[in-house]
């Protein structure tokens, strides 16, 4: 029983013996080359790769083992692993917070252009100029300067009527140039010093063929050439110190009697309702002949005092109120105060002016007027205008008038404003120097107005109807000895009537 224990103890070691000799004959055969130049193979999905690997050129990449099928296998996985290389920026990259910034903009600005879009279709319904339409319109309106550091504008209108005359003795169809609105053109020249100061120059030319200021109900003939300076000046503008004009122009009372919201201005120019018929003389009722007083004669809107060779001055506009002062060639100056005001729909317009003016001999005069108008947002609208002129020269009274308008305006069809208006007014103690007895007359007056206007062609379509009337000169005549005395009788005259139908076209 022992020697079979001790036999397989023998064997045991012999087995044992031979299986170390072929281990260490097992390392010797691999011990020839060193162990550093044996890479190890890494795990699959570690293997490191370089952003300047070649993947078009796949040998530049180093075999990581001598064997063909390792070298394939990592060629292989780098190739799927290897990120594709972008090409070299040749702009500086943006960073994702301005990307979206400029992206904001640009959706804020898509925006706004569909309103405009949108506007600009809910205007053209309305057949009114788009916003795109202004732009191009004010492009268009600009001429062709001969110095390019001054823009030039070109613009005016023409104002032609057909005026039927009734003075009760006999009636006249006439064909006329409008005098409440002049045909006339203007070159404006203007160039920019900086960003608050403007400097140009204004003319202003008048061309009336026949113009309602010179008819008369008789077979005279037409007046034609008539062409006037209205203004001739140069003039600059500061946004925070005022303006000042020098030369022919508007003195800084001039219009203080014609603030109009009525928009009937081009049929009965707000206070100057003599326009039409200015030259018309009236009939005396008991010689039946013309009495050589005309409508011009007893009435006049005392519109300041008009336009002149002056320099004038006016401040900067501070919540709708401009104050203007001018001096003039024959010694006069005036003084004005103008204000014009828009709240939710409610406009108000208003002037007031004092003038003083020098004549020879005595024969000036000083005059306050003005004039407020307001509309409403419905359209429905009330002027006033006011005014006294003290002469000079005696034994003359003072001359006062006054003016009322009700008027209402309306957009019915989407082409433009239909306004009309009713207006009476009263003028006294103001027949001309030239018939020294004429203290103590009155003339009045009330019409009828109806203006429309057609936005898209810049057109007014306009008619008037109006009544003169004059009473209260004093009746005088010569005694034996040729001295004129008075005979406690007035004078009668006649009714004039006119109806003036016509269009005014701008430019």
């Amino acid at each position: 029983m022992i020697s079979h224990i001790r036999l397989c103890i023998h064997a045991f070691l012999l087995v044992f013996l031979a299986l170390s000799f072929q281990l260490v004959a097992f390392k010797s055969a691999y011990a020839t080359e060193p162990a550093s130049s044996v890479p190890s193979i890494p795990p699959e999905g570690e293997i490191d790769i370089e952003d300047d690997i070649n993947l078009e050129s796949p040998t530049d990449i180093k075999p990581q083992v001598n064997t063909k099928q390792s070298v394939s296998r990592v060629i292989k996985r780098r190739i799927q692993t290897k990120k594709t290389v972008r090409p070299r920026r040749i702009y500086p990259r943006v960073k994702k917070e301005k990307i979206s910034e400029v992206y904001k903009m640009r959706m804020e600005v898509a925006d706004l252009m569909k309103k405009v879009k949108a506007v600009e279709r809910a205007q053209q319904r309305k057949e009114k100029p788009t916003l795109a339409k202004d732009i191009e319109k004010k492009i268009n309106q600009k001429a062709d300067s001969g110095n390019d550091k001054i823009s030039l504008t070109v613009s005016g209108h023409v104002n032609r009527a057909v005026l039927y005359i009734d003075n009760g003795n006999a009636n006249r169809l006439k064909h006329v140039d409008n005098d409440n609105s002049p045909t006339r053109f203007r070159f404006v020249g203007k160039g920019k010093l900086n960003n608050c100061t403007t400097v140009g120059t204004n003319i202003e030319l008048q061309v009336e063929e026949n113009s309602t200021a010179d008819v008369d109900a008789d077979n005279r003939p037409d007046v034609t050439d008539k062409i006037s300076t209205r203004k001739a000046e140069v003039f600059a503008k500061h946004t925070k110190l005022g303006d000042v004009y020098m030369g022919q122009g508007s003195t800084a009372s001039d219009d203080v009697t014609e603030q109009d919201l009525s928009g009937t201005y081009v049929a009965t120019q707000a206070s100057g309702i003599e326009g039409p018929a200015t030259s018309v003389q009236f009939i005396d009722k008991f010689t039946n002949e013309r009495s050589g007083i005309t409508v011009g004669n007893g009435w006049t809107g005392m519109d300041g005092n008009s336009r002149k060779n002056r320099i004038r001055y006016d401040t900067p506009q501070v919540y709708g109120l401009k104050l203007g002062a001018s001096h003039t060639t024959t010694d006069s100056w005036d003084v004005s105060a103008k204000f014009k005001g828009d709240y939710k729909g409610y406009k108000l317009a208003a002037a007031i002016g004092f003038v003083k003016l020098h004549r020879d001999q005595k024969a000036g005069w000083k005059q306050l007027s003005g004039s407020v108008s307001a509309i409403v947002p419905l359209g429905f609208n009330v002027t006033f205008a006011a005014g006294q002129r003290n002469f000079f020269k005696t034994p003359r009274k003072t001359a006062r008038f006054w003016l009322a308008r009700l008027g209402f305006k309306i957009d019915p069809f989407n082409i433009g404003d239909i306004a009309l208006a009713v207006d009476y007014g009263e003028s006294r103690d103001l027949v001309d120097a030239s018939f020294p007895y004429g203290n103590g007359s009155k003339l009045t007056s009330y019409g009828l107005s109806l203006v429309q206007k057609i936005s898209r062609i810049a057109t007014e379509i306009y008619a008037t109807v109006r009544k003169y009337k004059l009473d209260c000169i004093p009746l005088f005549e010569k005694d034996q000895d040729e001295q004129i005395i008075n005979t406690g009788r007035t004078r009668g005259f006649k009714d004039i009537w006119i109806v003036m139908a016509g269009a005014r076209i701008k430019f």
